[in-house]
């Protein structure tokens, strides 16, 4: 069995090319599994394969604080 693998936020981010403040966003929010190792200062972890995923298109995580555009704009 392998093991996991753990990607520091700015690894995450780096592969979701989005900032690292986001990836730390979508953990806070839940929208990305995320471990806190260590308490701050070693900050959170993210599994490679919650990463994968994103990648791939499933389960995008949802912005926090954007609504979905007005119906009128939607057209």
């Amino acid at each position: 069995m392998s093991e996991e693998e753990f990607l520091t936020v700015d690894e995450a981010a780096r592969r979701l090319k989005v900032h690292p403040e986001t990836v730390r966003r979508w953990i806070r929010s839940g929208a990305l599994r995320g471990n806190l190792i260590g308490g701050d200062r070693a900050g959170y972890r993210v599994p490679a394969s919650e990463v994968e995923l994103r990648l791939r298109g499933h389960e995008q995580p949802e912005l926090p604080g954007v609504s979905e555009a007005p119906k009128e704009l939607a057209a």
